[in-house]
C-alpha cells in the first residue's frame, strides 16, 4: 500500500521535470538563423536585408566610436595600446522633425 502512495507522488515530479524541458519556439517575424542560408537577399539598394522596406527612407551612415574601458592589456589588440573602441555604423531613418545629432531629443 505505501508503494502506491510513493509511486503517485513520483508520477507528479517526473511529469513536472517534462515540462520545463519543453522549449518555447520565440515568436518572430524572421526565420531562425539556421533557416536563413538559402534565403534570397535583396541587394539592390544602399544595403542588403532580409526584412521588408519600411515607410521611411533612410539617412547617410552615420559613423559612432564607442570606448569600451573593459577591454585590457589581458585582452590584446587595442586592450594593450589603450583606447579599445567599437565601431557601429548606423542607418537611421529619415523622420520630419527628428533631429538625430541633437543632444535634446524630445520623447515625442
Amino acid at each position: 500500500m505505501g508503494l502506491i502512495f510513493i509511486l503517485g507522488s513520483l508520477s507528479g515530479c517526473l511529469r513536472w521535470a517534462e515540462e520545463d524541458n519543453e522549449i518555447e519556439e520565440p515568436n518572430h517575424w524572421l526565420p531562425p538563423v539556421e533557416d536563413r542560408a538559402d534565403m534570397i537577399y535583396e541587394d539592390t539598394d544602399v544595403f542588403s536585408r532580409v526584412s521588408k522596406n519600411g515607410s521611411y527612407d533612410t539617412d547617410d551612415v552615420l559613423s559612432v566610436f564607442v570606448p569600451v574601458p573593459e577591454i585590457d592589456a589581458s585582452d590584446g589588440g587595442a586592450g594593450v595600446t589603450g583606447g579599445a573602441e567599437v565601431h557601429l555604423g548606423l542607418w537611421l531613418p529619415v523622420i520630419d522633425g527628428c533631429d538625430w545629432s541633437s543632444s535634446d531629443i524630445s520623447e515625442d
